[in-house]
């Protein structure tokens, strides 16, 4: 009989309980070969950015043990965690593992949401948002006035529950600003060993009609076969959104605009490029939509050609 490797771990959970904010913690999990072959260990992907692997034992002879080493990272997290981490390796019977960090992350204030997001277009050109901060000292909470760097945005401090929770009442600027800014909110606090309390703010300025991707790109010219590419349209106003009138300035190229129910991005335009399909090099290709909305009649899509064999 042929030899083949088993592998078994002690546990496939490594709960550390509970940390204090933005700490790093190192999770071990221990496995044997109970095989009879030598155990590879191929490669171990952590599901989430906030954790990365520092090194396992590629190799495991059988009868003996070897180590997966992920380190996590506690920062933007509050409360209870749990995530994955996938293993794999030359063990027929389970070639991919599941294993699961979790735990408690701790932080003395906590702030509901944890950044200040103003998002704004010609239709909405003002707006607010709110951000709580939740104490969860013992002791009372007090905060100072807040101070604004980066961003033109106005704050105000309003309190819900004296030394317990209060809120950032936030305002974007005033005109609309022509480009998004990024900026950050400081408050000086009665915590003696971290008195400032910084909340990140982001100005985001947005055309009413987006398109995602901004561009179409094409296969180096001429297409040997039919070419087809989809994009989406993101509505950043407030009134329903009608397209009409696709137009690329190209024969033989057909457009279809088409509803994407299953998308966050609920209206896609398909674009088909025929067999043969080419043009002259540096051609200023664009494909043109109507809309319904007053302020943004029209939305221009560039067509972009890849460089043709011997240009590169």
């Amino acid at each position: 009989m042929a030899s083949a490797p088993a592998i078994h771990f002690t546990s496939t959970v490594y709960d550390f309980g509970k940390v204090n904010e933005d700490a790093e913690v190192d999770c071990y999990f221990q496995f044997t070969n109970e095989g009879t072959g030598i155990l590879e260990v191929t490669d171990v992907s952590p599901s989430c950015g906030c954790m990365k692997t520092i090194g396992w034992d590629p190799q495991t002879k059988p009868g003996q043990t070897g180590i997966i080493a992920i380190r996590y990272n506690s920062e933007h997290y509050i409360g209870d965690f749990a995530k994955s981490v996938w293993v794999d390796c030359n063990d027929t019977n389970q070639p991919k593992i599941t294993l699961e960090i979790k735990g408690n992350v701790w932080r003395a204030i906590e702030l509901k949401p944890p950044s200040a997001v103003l998002n704004l277009c010609t239709e909405v050109p003002s707006t607010t948002t709110t951000v709580r901060l939740i104490s969860h000292l013992d002791e009372p909470l007090f905060l100072s006035e807040p101070k604004v760097s980066g961003a033109t945005v106005s704050v105000q401090l309003q309190t819900n529950q004296p030394g317990k929770e209060y809120q950032l009442i936030v305002g974007s600027p005033l005109p609309m600003p022509a480009r998004s800014q990024q900026g950050l909110i400081t408050l000086k606090s009665s915590r003696t060993n971290e008195p400032l309390v910084q909340i990140r703010t982001y100005v985001n300025v947005s055309p009413v009609l987006m398109a995602i991707p901004m561009q179409i790109k094409l296969p180096p010219l001429p297409l040997t076969s039919a070419y087809t590419n989809k994009f989406w349209v993101r509505n950043n106003g407030t009134n329903e959104l009608v397209l009409s009138d696709p137009l690329v300035n190209a024969d033989g190229v057909h457009v279809e605009i088409k509803p994407d129910p299953n998308s966050s991005t609920p209206l896609s335009v398909i674009t088909v490029f025929p067999a043969g399909f080419d043009l002259p090099p540096g051609s200023d290709l664009q494909l043109r939509l109507k809309s319904n909305d007053p302020l943004f009649p029209s939305l221009t899509v560039p067509i972009l050609q890849a460089p043709r064999a011997g240009e590169r």
